[in-house]
């Protein structure tokens, strides 16, 4: 049996070479990390608008969201670091730097935000 996939209902351009994306446990925003742009496009979810371009320099490839949607975790492989974003107002404390961060991802909507020297796991 085939599980048909999903239609496709918008294209919403996001900046250069989009890498990463991850929606809000919430269901209103999906976040785009576009690497070679330097920038996380912020989505709207309800209107399919780019609501607000992040700067992350860095080349921002690896991207979660908080459990409750208040920070936005982006792994910087350029800048061997990773932002904590601040979603209400899209600001970023200083970069954490903790050797190579190439990704960041969750196992599951509930749990915190890893970040890796490599890949995630499949799931």
């Amino acid at each position: 049996m085939t599980t048909p996939l999903p239609a496709i209902t918008a294209t919403i351009p996001v900046g250069a070479n989009p890498d990463a994306v991850a929606v809000s446990p919430d269901g209103q925003h999906l976040y785009v990390a576009n690497a070679a742009s330097d920038a996380v496009a912020v989505i709207n979810t309800a209107t399919k608008h780019v609501t607000t371009s992040v700067s992350v320099a860095g080349g921002p490839s690896g991207i979660a969201v908080s459990p409750n949607c208040q920070h936005l975790y982006v792994a910087r492989p350029g800048s061997d670091a990773a932002s904590v974003i601040d979603t209400a107002t899209t600001t970023s404390p200083p970069l954490f730097r903790s050797g190579t961060i190439r990704t960041i991802w969750r196992s599951a909507p509930t749990a915190p935000p890893y970040m890796s020297p490599t890949t995630p796991p499949p799931r």
